[in-house]
């Protein structure tokens, strides 16, 4: 049995290193940076559909998705924890209706990257 937080039947959790880039002002960055590099981890039954959700979540909050790499199914703390600590945290402590785990965000300006 999982440790991670429950799902629908016939989907699994994707986790993946997103490149971020602002649409307008977010509070998920600080003002000065472009864009970044974070863990994000959703519900879905397909890495396409993985895909889509992240982009969609992230448009959300204002952010547009570059791109997701290392897109992969997770099955535990464990396995997300090895990608990143912070989003392993976050998914033990996600609350009813979140639809996203969000990790640790590596920010950039858009001469760094």
């Amino acid at each position: 049995m999982s440790d991670l937080p429950v799902i629908d039947v016939g989907k699994s959790w994707w986790a993946g290193l997103a490149d971020v880039h602002k649409i307008n002002p977010a509070e998920h960055m600080d003002d000065d940076a472009d864009g970044a590099y974070c863990w994000v981890a959703v519900a879905a039954s397909s890495e396409e559909e993985a895909t889509e959700l992240i982009s969609r979540i992230a448009k959300d909050e204002g952010l547009v998705i570059e791109g997701v790499e290392d897109l992969q199914p997770v099955s535990s703390l464990d396995e997300m924890r090895e990608l990143d600590e912070e989003l392993a945290e976050n998914a033990a402590a996600l609350a009813a209706g979140d639809k996203a785990i969000w990790g640790t965000m590596n920010l950039y300006q858009a001469e760094d990257a």
